[in-house]
């Protein structure tokens, strides 16, 4: 089982929710767990046993909500924002070196593909070009990949609402998602 990420309306259904999914796996003697809310409210009604250990020692009624990782980004959930953690491995300027930082990058929900793009088409580039995984890159494409790397740091200040509809908005009559992602 992998993670669950899931918007309701209210810490009632929520709770309802939790319930709802809860009772399938009991009955084949397994259960559920790690369980996070962004809502404290919800939060008190789910045992500690049943927790995600970063809110087992919280107190509900003074701590501030920490920031997970969920779905390959971080997830702070005082705010619901979704965040990236950018610490690149320093890797050689081959096109090994350059796979294995821009794979390392996990966004599987293609919130960062248009910063991860250009890379791919970098490696593109160097493969047209017959240059061996462990071949040092240069020129141009050197410049490009130094200039990106010196930048992704900067990723780390992004934060992107986890709810699309904001709060205050009524019943909403249509709706459309544009997503933004390549074919990997």
């Amino acid at each position: 089982m992998d993670d669950c990420l899931k918007s309701v309306k209210s810490t009632e259904v929520a709770a309802e929710l939790r319930e709802d999914l809860n009772a399938l796996p009991s009955r084949g003697g397994s259960r559920l767990t790690k369980w996070l809310c962004n809502r404290k409210e919800v939060l008190e009604t789910i045992s500690t046993s049943y927790r995600a250990p970063s809110v087992l020692d919280l107190d509900l009624n003074s701590n501030v909500l920490p920031t997970e990782r969920t779905l390959g980004v971080q997830w702070n959930m005082n705010s619901d924002m979704f965040t990236f953690k950018m610490t690149p491995e320093d890797k050689p300027f081959t096109r090994r070196g350059i796979l294995s930082v821009t794979s390392s990058i996990c966004d599987p929900l293609g919130m960062v593909s248009p910063i991860i793009l250009p890379t791919k088409r970098l490696l593109l580039d160097l493969c047209k070009q017959g240059l061996g995984w462990d071949g040092e890159i240069e020129g141009q494409e050197s410049h490009f990949w130094r200039l990106w790397l010196s930048d992704l740091p900067l990723l780390s200040s992004v934060a992107l609402p986890r709810c699309l509809k904001p709060v205050d908005f009524d019943h909403i009559q249509n709706a459309e998602l544009h997503h933004f992602a390549d074919a990997s």
